[in-house]
């Protein structure tokens, strides 16, 4: 095997450093409330199912729920 020396260079150190920022700010999971309008985002293919439930607040969509599931076997025809 050869060796080989791991260094970041400044422009890696970048990326990383925004991807950190970007991921302390994913949206927290929000309680809905009565009366509220509640969105559904779907997702089929042909190995899984997902779907995402969701609330409208001050123009930004925030997650309620969100389940996935791989399908198998019979599940797949």
């Amino acid at each position: 095997m050869k060796k080989t020396c791991f260094s970041l260079d400044e422009e890696v150190k970048q990326a990383f450093q925004i991807l950190k920022e970007y991921l302390v700010r994913l949206p927290q999971m929000v309680s809905p409330t009565v009366r509220e309008l509640l969105l559904t985002y779907l997702a089929i293919s042909d190995h899984a199912i997902s779907t995402a439930l969701l609330v409208e607040r001050d123009g930004q969509q925030l997650p309620i729920y969100y389940v996935s599931h791989v399908l198998a076997g019979a599940e797949q025809r």
